[in-house]
C-alpha cells in the first residue's frame, strides 16, 4: 500500500506545475470575460438554431472557401495522394495538440502501408454548424494489392487549443485520419 501511495504522490508531483498553471489561468479569468459570456452564449445559440444542413456536389476542382470543409476534404486526400504530410497534418485533426511537424511525422506512418492513388469527392454536407461529412470514391494500394470503394469521411471544425469550435469563435475544418485505416481494411459504405 506504502509503493501505491507513493507513486500516487510522485505522478501529482510531476503534474503539480500542469495543474498549478491551469489554476492560475482559471483565477485570472477577468470580469470582462465573464461578462461577456452571455452574449457569447446567446450569439452561438442563435447560429447553432438558425442553421441549415448545406450540401456541395462534386467535381471539387474550382477555388474553394477556406471556412468551409470542401476544401479541407480536399486538401487532406492530396496530401495522402502526393504524400504531402505536411498538407495532411494541417487539415488533420489534432486534438491532443501535436506540433505540426509531429504530427505530419504520424500522418507518414500512419499512411505507410497504403498509398491513395486516386480519389473523387463526391458530395459533401455540413451537417450541424461543426461536423460535416464527405462521399468519397477511394483507391489505394496495401502490400496485399489494390483496394478502394466508396467511403463516408468525417471533418469537424476545431478551435486553435483542439476543441469543437462554437460558431463565435474562430476555427478550421479538420478531417478524421480513420479513412487512411478503412481503405487498408476496404471498410465501405457501399459494394463496390
Amino acid at each position: 500500500m506504502l509503493m501505491i501511495a507513493l507513486v500516487d504522490w510522485a505522478v501529482d508531483k510531476r503534474e503539480e506545475e500542469t495543474r498549478r498553471a491551469k489554476d492560475e489561468a482559471r483565477r485570472a479569468t477577468s470580469w470582462r470575460d465573464l461578462g461577456n459570456s452571455p452574449e457569447k452564449n446567446r450569439a452561438d445559440k442563435e447560429q447553432i438554431e438558425a442553421f441549415t444542413r448545406r450540401q456541395w456536389d462534386g467535381p471539387f476542382d474550382s477555388d474553394l472557401a477556406d471556412d468551409e470543409p470542401p476544401l479541407a476534404f480536399r486538401e487532406f486526400l492530396s496530401g495522402w495522394k502526393t504524400k504531402n504530410f505536411g498538407l495532411m497534418a494541417k487539415r488533420a485533426v489534432n486534438i491532443t495538440q501535436q506540433k505540426h511537424g509531429h504530427l505530419a511525422g504520424r500522418m507518414r506512418s500512419d499512411a505507410e502501408h497504403i498509398q491513395l492513388t486516386d480519389f473523387e469527392i463526391i458530395s459533401v454536407s455540413q451537417t450541424t454548424v461543426a461536423r460535416a461529412e464527405a462521399r468519397v470514391r477511394m483507391s489505394g494500394q496495401t502490400l496485399k494489392g489494390d483496394v478502394g470503394g466508396d467511403f463516408m469521411i468525417l471533418a469537424f471544425r476545431h478551435t486553435p487549443e483542439g476543441n469543437i469550435a462554437m460558431p463565435t469563435d474562430p476555427g478550421a475544418w479538420q478531417v478524421q485520419q480513420g479513412c487512411i485505416f478503412d481503405l487498408m481494411h476496404e471498410r465501405t459504405i457501399s459494394a463496390r
